[in-house]
């Protein structure tokens, strides 16, 4: 089989490729007529190949913004013997607004003299879309990364920091110069490494490590932190950074209180009591059990309902357990105050005389 052959009996094989193919394929000669258009290409200049071929752009009419840049481009082409590829954006055709990648190329005969221009057009609108969708994304990452309240390092499988946000500056003194190639452990000291550990094998297992620790930032002082981290999918590191000197500092002061509070329950004159929802007696400091002649262990688990009690009132008739001021309290959810009731004292084998003050306690919502 001789060329001319192999090229007819090629011919159905290519002529299936050009006119499948979504790429807009045009040809012309050097004076800028139209010689060729796929399917594709027809397409995209809306014109049947009868009505353009033999023409130029200027005589069938395309606009001014299409046909000049593409006037300088082939004669640019034609000029230097070299292809050229561009990026275009064009409204024009029944798709309206495109973005277009193109490719002038020429094309040689056999003494090597470029006697047309081959045009590949390629509509590549959904990808700059998705590019700009990428780039919209990125950048609102970014600003999150960029002001996020937590100080955010990035690093390698190893610790090696790779980024780190405003705030992370801010927490440890040091600028993003400073921190980057830094393995992570350097904001800590040696003790504190010691004292909590790096849980890599966590963080490979696909486990979040979450840890306090003390930071020590570049001006020698330390800082309390809470250290959130997890591994990415690319196997890096992203680890929050949190300052809780502000939550530590008052949980000491709770503590403090908390302290006082019970210093006062235990040494105070007035006699104190704590009852449940049901009136159950959980607690009472030791001057309750003074005035009451019981022990706490004793009182433990009793309600006011408890006939041991044997409450009176100054008349001497029977206080009932559902009338004591700490079940009114609870049944009403209203304080109960100034009630003078005489409580059997099985010490003494008396009744002793109290004013009982009860408030309700309420869950917050």
């Amino acid at each position: 089989m001789d060329i001319q052959q192999a090229l007819e009996s090629a011919k159905p094989l290519l002529e299936g490729i050009l006119a499948s193919t979504p790429d807009r394929i045009l040809l012309y000669d050097t004076q800028g007529r139209f010689l060729f258009a796929n399917h594709a290409g027809q397409a995209f200049l809306n014109f049947h190949a009868a009505d353009f071929i033999g023409k130029t752009w200027k005589e069938i009419g395309l606009p001014e913004q299409i046909g000049r840049p593409f006037e300088a481009r082939l004669a640019h082409v034609l000029k230097t013997q070299t292809a050229i590829r561009g990026e275009e954006t064009l409204n024009f055709g029944p798709k309206g607004t495109e973005f277009l990648e193109t490719i002038l190329s020429p094309v040689f005969n056999d003494r090597h003299e470029a006697f047309a221009v081959l045009n590949i057009v390629r509509d590549i609108t959904e990808r700059k879309q998705l590019e700009q969708e990428i780039r919209t994304r990125d950048a609102r990452y970014r600003q999150l990364f960029d002001e996020a309240a937590d100080g955010i390092f990035q690093g390698a499988p190893d610790g090696t920091i790779v980024a780190v946000n405003p705030k992370g500056c801010e927490l440890t003194g040091y600028t993003a110069v400073e921190l980057l190639g830094q393995n992570i452990s350097f904001l800590f000291t040696p003790e504190e490494l010691n004292r909590v550990r790096f849980r890599y094998d966590e963080l490979n297992a696909g486990r979040t490590v979450i840890s306090e620790r003390f930071l020590s930032r570049r001006d020698g002082t330390t800082l309390p932190v809470e250290m959130n981290t997890r591994q990415m999918e690319d196997k890096t590191l992203l680890s929050f950074f949190r300052d809780i000197s502000a939550r530590l500092n008052a949980e000491q002061i709770l503590r403090r209180q908390e302290e006082q509070y019970r210093n006062l329950f235990y040494t105070m004159a007035q006699g104190v009591v704590y009852q449940d929802a049901e009136g159950k007696i959980l607690t009472a400091n030791p001057a309750a059990e003074q005035i009451l002649g019981l022990s706490l262990d004793q009182m433990m688990g009793r309600t006011s309902l408890d006939s041991r009690w044997v409450c009176i009132h100054e008349d001497g008739t029977d206080f009932p357990g559902s009338e004591h001021p700490a079940m009114v309290a609870l049944r009403t959810g209203r304080p109960v105050q100034n009630v003078i009731l005489g409580i059997f004292h099985p010490k003494e084998c008396c009744h002793r005389w109290a004013v009982v003050n009860a408030t309700p306690e309420f869950l917050p919502d």
